[in-house]
């Protein structure tokens, strides 16, 4: 999925999605792992990207919980981050 790996995710997240939280914080030098909650709606998505030296890629492991589509909402909004050209937001809060 285009823009999980951004080092601004969690701000492109916040700009579409924002009672989601991101977290990311590397496990190994080759997985990351990435929480999205909603603590209000009590859902969370756990991702562990991981990179594939055979297929030269980043491969996803999702792990949901919850009823409210969550991941299919982070998935919809990085889709569309994706086709306005990516943009990323600024520290003041603008988009740039």
């Amino acid at each position: 999925m285009p823009g999980i790996e951004h080092q601004a995710a969690a701000a492109i997240v916040r700009t579409g999605l924002p009672t989601i939280e991101h977290r990311r914080r590397t496990l190994h030098r080759r997985i990351d792992e990435h929480l999205f909650l909603d603590v209000d709606a009590r859902t969370g998505v756990r991702v562990l990207a991981c990179w594939d030296e055979r297929a030269h890629r980043v491969r996803m492991h999702v792990a949901e919980v919850g009823g409210s589509q969550l991941w299919e909402r982070i998935v919809v909004h990085f889709t569309e981050w994706e086709i306005t050209g990516r943009p990323v937001p600024a520290t003041d809060g603008s988009v740039s």
